[in-house]
């Protein structure tokens, strides 16, 4: 059986949302458009611990999914079973939302299938209709949950298919990367960092470079400005701290959901959708006065 790790140890409030019984089925999300590097297994949690706080920023009660499954073939609980998710308009009472830590079209390990298949009969044995998986793009016009994991949710194989499993510390351990690494033999973690400071909105601080895998002044630029956007004081960032990581994936949800703004789509990073705020859509008829 997958390791289920408790909201407390992946260090979020145990209790998150209104109570309630999503018996439904299970809808299956994605990170978003941009790869996810997969690292140790601390970095998981530091990920879901950003997502809580990004969600805590737009009003939410934090965590809009019920479950993440990471590479490691961990299941990380968000809002657990008996809460009311914040994962897609309209089934957020019904389905359990389960988000894949894979972005793009980058294939889900083996590990993290067996995680989820495991997940599917634990949650089946609590009165889950787990027969009944659906894409987050079946509830509301949105890529999510990209097309490696919409395959699997056609065919019905959740098997022990896709990519190889990551080492212990991971393809792409970020963690202690620093300005210099890279240079002159590219490397693969800082590529990583520099996609996603582009994703974040920076990428223009990498130029006239871009992601060449060589952690210069401009990458550490870019590091730092999408720290500063959501909120660090700091006025120098030269390595990839925990803190580092945690601000810069905060810095790509926050920067999609403000594209998102601009468009009806719903948009591709993070799969938000509490259905709670804005609608999606509004029309205004009549003449509007301004008053001075």
């Amino acid at each position: 059986m997958a390791t289920i790790e408790s909201a407390a140890t992946v260090g979020i409030p145990t209790t998150i949302g209104s109570p309630g019984s999503p018996r439904q089925g299970i809808t299956v999300h994605y990170v978003g458009a941009s790869q996810v590097p997969h690292g140790a297994h601390t970095q998981c949690r530091s990920q879901v611990r950003g997502w809580h706080s990004y969600h805590l920023g737009l009003g939410w009660a934090g965590l809009g999914y019920h479950y993440v499954v990471c590479p490691h073939g961990i299941v990380l609980t968000g809002r657990g079973l008996n809460r009311i998710g914040s994962h897609s308009p309209g089934v957020n009472a019904t389905r359990i939302g389960v988000l894949f830590m894979v972005g793009g079209n980058q294939q889900p390990p083996a590990n993290m299938l067996r995680a989820f298949l495991e997940l599917r009969t634990w949650l089946a044995a609590r009165g889950v209709n787990s027969s009944s998986i659906t894409g987050h793009q079946a509830h509301i016009a949105t890529s999510c949950p990209g097309t490696p994991l919409m395959s699997r949710v056609r065919s019905g194989d959740w098997g022990t298919g896709g990519t190889s499993n990551p080492s212990p510390e991971g393809d792409f351990p970020l963690l202690g990367l620093k300005e210099g690494d890279g240079i002159p033999t590219p490397s693969e973690g800082v590529k990583a960092v520099q996609r996603l400071i582009v994703a974040a909105g920076f990428g223009s601080e990498l130029e006239p470079f871009g992601v060449d895998g060589q952690w210069g002044a401009g990458t550490s630029a870019g590091l730092l400005a999408a720290r500063r956007y959501v909120g660090s004081n700091l006025t120098s960032v030269k390595s990839m701290t925990g803190e580092s990581y945690a601000q810069l994936i905060r810095a790509c949800a926050r920067r999609e959901a403000e594209r998102a703004a601009n468009r009806i789509e719903v948009p591709e990073c993070t799969c938000f959708g509490d259905g709670g705020g804005l609608p999606a859509t509004a029309t205004i008829s009549g003449t509007v006065h301004l008053k001075p």
